[in-house]
């Protein structure tokens, strides 16, 4: 019981929590009697409308066949009267088959004619004179004519004839015999069939049931439906008692077992009635149809109504919770909420709002006036939330934008004060001590502040104390090669071996430990330069193939068979990458060999991707100290430092340099088995390469003849590469104007005359961009010539800011004489198409041939290239120009230096750099690079040394040495 005195209690707080007031129920009560009493009075209304109509419809059906019966009795009656006159006229002789041929005679309804005699036997037809007996003196037809005068029109019930075989009714007379008395019965037989046909056409159209009745209540005639009543008794007798005391009306109620309205009506002098009757079902079918939509609509109505019903009291109820919640809400948050009306009036507040303003008593409610609020806090020192500067416009208020802002009070605390303005013109005011989140991220930022300060020091601290202890290590390196010149016996000599070995290893750990403090402090330089990854591969090899044979391992270089294409990147930091995984596998590596592999390179987009593999039988590594590998100052155990030295640094700084170059380092190793590492990178491909890629190879022989006397503007300032250049083009056979700067570019234009454009990007005055931009804004023909970038600048933004200016094409110095001649092939106005197909590429190294000049500085090939495309005796020309222009271009960098003049200053750098690199001076066009690079922002003490070091290697220029021989 108390279980169930429980549930109880819960179902009713349940039900009053749910349920409406009783006064919103009361309303909706009278709103749903409202709508159903409305429903029900329309049907009513529309139901005894159409029943009215439906009784007049009846009455005239009614009316009108009626009509057609007595019509057709009456013209039935002449056709008798006239047969009669014809027959007591004639007499015998009268001939009824030849008669009823004539056209007084036809008559769709009658069936067959016939004279019976008075004796009751059948005389004659109308299809001939009836030879057999047949006697018809039972017939009620016949008999009603015996001992009477009266001449009346007699029509009898339904009967089967037997002359005809089938149901007919008997129209009769009398007729007189010749000499006066009763002379016979003439009887036409009318077929109900016929009637019955015409009956359907009137009723069956509308869903009506016709009958033909005689007040001897015997149906003569029904719609053939209904042929089965032919004959019968009419089913209702009071119907023909209506008849024969009415000449017409309607009767409603059950006829035949089903609802129905019926109109009935007498024929007029004749004892016949017709009735016309249709079902209830069929005369309420519309009112049905309009019934259910009235229905229907009534109840929509009412969900309607009971549906707004219960959720403006769900609604009203979620309002009430919510303000029940927002008032706990502000209670019980630890936050200040403060809402003001347009007037400035307070309207909503909290207790935490009072608190955190210090507010008195009379100002903590609501109802109070934000002005004086204001004034209160101001006069007592305290914070200024300026509420006459609204924090955004009506406009803002409406997308909802807000003002926030931290005020820094008199007693230390910190209050952040977020201000919305509403859409009606009220403030709503969000108080939050922030004292605290203040307090912990000044203490952050002063942390961060420390842990930078700590790092910066600790790679201070590094790299001076690398660069202290590398000094004395390179003096210690130098007496031990010192020393191994010199007359040494057995045991001195492995001293000084060890002590050069362990020199060694001492530098490197400091390199190690530089490289790594430069990484970690961001420091760390990379270049961006064209290169060919199969030279820097190979190069690496042959640096430590002494190291290997000492060891006698095995020691293989695998290149693909095409060469891959040149790329942008840094090669010293790839090539220091691989001397990294180098020497680990010669070092962990006891017996058996090293392999250093580079696979075919996969170009798409413009970007070359490059796997080098790096394999050896060494120790291998176990899976569980795989992830160890890449982490600083860790080594997989600790026997391994032991045994074979090292920071535990080398493969961090690989990977490490590797994340910085776009690519990634990984490693498959079984112990006892031996590693493989393997590098990937994806660098975009080199502008040479793109243009070999684009055009196919180049070859160095003379264009066809259709190429040749092209008039060529060169746009180019240096003086060495004017040469170079102009005497390239004078050898395919074009004609050059040089122009030294781009004002000068443009006035060649304007003079005209040109085929093609050859612009240098760095020029002083205009440079090319802005010469370019001149000649694309020139009427005419000149601004449609093709313009070609020539520059030493690699990168692909370069290219970029060529194209966006104007120019049509890109060609990276130096300049190679197969590059420029397929340049030339693709854009002359006068190449035909599939000129350049089948061009050859500039050729790659040959796998083993990378020359040993080139980790020094020099590279050999440009030089080479040069003799070979331009003879010897142009070649010692240029070289001689280059190097006097050399020696005056320094001077002039140091004077452009102590004058300040940074901007003459890069573009002489950048002037070096590109004649330089023609002639394959690697370390002196990296240099000048460099020097380029920093000349505007670099201190002046640090471009002075870098124009010192140009001066060096200018000193140590190979070239000197070479007079024309092929070197």
């Amino acid at each position: 019981m108390p279980g169930r005195r429980r549930r109880l209690t819960a179902l009713m707080a349940a039900l009053r929590r749910h349920c409406p007031p009783p006064a919103w129920l009361l309303l909706a009560g009278l709103a749903l009697a409202l709508v159903w009493g409305a429903a029900a009075l329309h049907l009513r209304q529309s139901r005894a409308e159409l029943v009215a109509a439906q009784r007049e419809e009846l009455a005239t059906l009614a009316r009108i066949l009626e009509h057609q019966v007595r019509s057709d009795i009456e013209n039935i009656d002449r056709t008798i009267l006239l047969l009669r006159s014809l027959l007591e006229s004639q007499g015998e002789g009268f001939d009824l088959a030849g008669w009823a041929q004539t056209a007084s005679f036809r008559n769709e309804l009658i069936v067959q004619v016939g004279l019976i005699g008075p004796d009751g036997m059948l005389r004659a037809t109308n299809v001939g004179r009836f030879g057999g007996r047949m006697d018809l003196s039972d017939r009620e037809h016949f008999r009603v004519h015996l001992g009477t005068e009266r001449d009346e029109l007699f029509i009898s019930k339904p009967v089967f004839g037997r002359a005809t075989g089938r149901w007919t009714l008997q129209f009769t007379r009398r007729f007189s015999a010749p000499g006066g008395g009763f002379g016979g019965v003439i009887v036409v037989s009318v077929d109900v069939e016929a009637l019955s046909r015409f009956y359907e056409a009137v009723g069956t159209a509308d869903g009506s049931s016709i009958v033909l009745f005689g007040f001897d209540g015997i149906t003569r005639a029904t719609g053939p439906h209904l042929a089965s009543r032919i004959g019968q008794p009419v089913q209702h007798p009071e119907i023909v008692a209506r008849t024969q005391a009415e000449d017409a009306g309607t009767i409603e109620g059950m006829i035949r077992g089903e609802a129905s309205l019926l109109a009935f009506r007498r024929i007029a002098d004749r004892p016949l009635g017709v009735t016309v009757r249709r079902a209830e079902a069929k005369v309420l079918q519309d009112f049905r149809e309009r019934q259910g939509l009235v229905l229907g609509g009534a109840g929509g109505v009412s969900l309607l109504i009971l549906a707004i019903l219960m959720v403006s009291h769900g609604l009203q109820r979620r309002q009430r919770e919510a303000m029940r919640m927002l008032d706990a809400m502000l209670v019980t948050t630890s936050q200040g909420m403060q809402i003001t009306g347009a007037d400035g009036r307070v309207l909503v507040t909290n207790r935490r709002t009072a608190e955190l303003l210090g507010l008195p008593a009379e100002l903590a409610g609501t109802d109070t006036d934000w002005a004086e609020l204001r004034e209160w806090l101001v006069a007592r020192g305290d914070v200024d939330l300026d509420p006459e500067s609204p924090p955004t416009s009506m406009a803002d208020a409406m997308t909802g934008q807000e003002r926030a802002e931290e005020y820094a009070r008199p007693d230390g605390s910190v209050l952040k004060v977020r201000t919305v303005l509403l859409p009606e013109g009220g403030i709503v005011r969000i108080f939050t001590d922030v004292t605290s989140r203040h307090r912990a991220v000044v203490a952050l930022e002063a942390a961060r502040d420390a842990a930078e300060a700590g790092l910066r020091a600790r790679a201070s601290f590094l790299a001076t104390m690398s660069h202290e202890i590398r000094t004395p290590i390179n003096g210690v390196i130098g007496l031990a090669e010192l020393l191994q010149g010199t007359m040494l016996d057995a045991q001195q000599l492995l001293w000084v071996d060890r002590l050069q070995a362990s020199a060694d290893h001492l530098l490197r750990l400091v390199d190690d430990i530089l490289d790594f403090s430069r990484l970690d402090a961001g420091q760390m330089p990379f270049e961006c330069i064209p290169f060919r990854p199969d030279a820097v591969a190979e190069g690496t090899f042959r640096m430590l193939e002494a190291r290997a044979a000492e060891k006698g391992l095995g020691w293989t270089l695998e290149l693909p068979p095409a060469p891959p294409p040149a790329v942008l990147g840094d090669p010293g930091r790839l090539r220091q990458v691989l001397l990294n995984l180098l020497g680990n596998a010669i070092k962990f590596t006891a017996s058996g060999g090293v392999t250093l592999g580079l696979a075919p390179a996969v170009v798409a987009d413009g970007q070359a991707e490059l796997t080098f593999t790096v394999r050896d039988s060494g120790i291998g590594i176990a899976p569980e100290a795989l992830p160890l590998l890449f982490q600083e100052f860790s080594q997989v155990d600790g026997s391994i430092s032991r045994r074979f030295g090292g920071s535990g640094l080398g493969l961090v700084i690989c990977a490490r340099l590797l994340e910085r170059m776009g690519g990634d380092i990984v490693v498959d190793s079984r112990p006892g088995e031996g590693s493989c590492f393997r590098v990937r990178l994806r660098l975009p491909l080199a502008p040479d390469a793109r243009a070999s890629e684009a055009a196919g190879a180049v070859v160095a022989s003379p264009l066809p003849p259709r190429l040749a006397g092209l008039r060529i503007l060169l746009a180019e300032d240096d003086q060495t590469n004017q040469l170079v250049t102009t005497a390239m083009l004078d050898r395919l056979g074009h004609r050059v104007e040089v122009a030294a700067d781009g004002h000068a570019v443009v006035e060649a234009m304007h003079r005209g005359g040109f085929d093609l454009v050859l612009m240098d990007m760095m020029m002083p005055g205009l440079d090319g961009l802005g010469a370019t931009r001149a000649i694309r804004a020139m009427p005419g023909v000149a601004a449609g010539l093709p313009i070609i970038a020539l520059t030493a600048n690699a990168l692909p933004g370069d290219q970029q800011h060529c194209r966006d200016v104007g120019m049509d094409d890109f060609l990276a110095k130096p300049v190679r004489l197969a590059a420029l001649q397929a340049m030339l092939a693709r854009h002359a106005p006068r190449l035909s198409a599939g000129l350049t197909d089948g061009v050859p590429a500039d050729p790659a190294p040959s796998k083993g041939t990378a020359p040993a000049g080139e980790a020094a500085g020099f590279d050999p090939r440009p030089v080479r290239e040069m003799i070979a495309e331009l003879g010897k005796e142009t070649y010692a020309m240029i070289r001689d120009q280059f190097l006097a222009e050399m020696e005056a271009r320094l001077t002039k960098m140091t004077e452009l230096l102590d004058r300040g003049e940074r901007e003459a200053l890069l573009r002489e750098a950048h002037s070096l750099k590109s004649a330089a690199a023609a002639f394959g001076l690697v370390a002196l066009s990296r240099m000048a690079g460099e020097t380029e690079r920093g000349a505007t922002d670099d201190a002046p003490e640090v471009t002075a040394a870098r124009i010192a070091r140009l001066r060096s290697l200018a000193a140590a220029c190979p070239l000197a040495g070479l007079s024309g021989a092929t070197p």
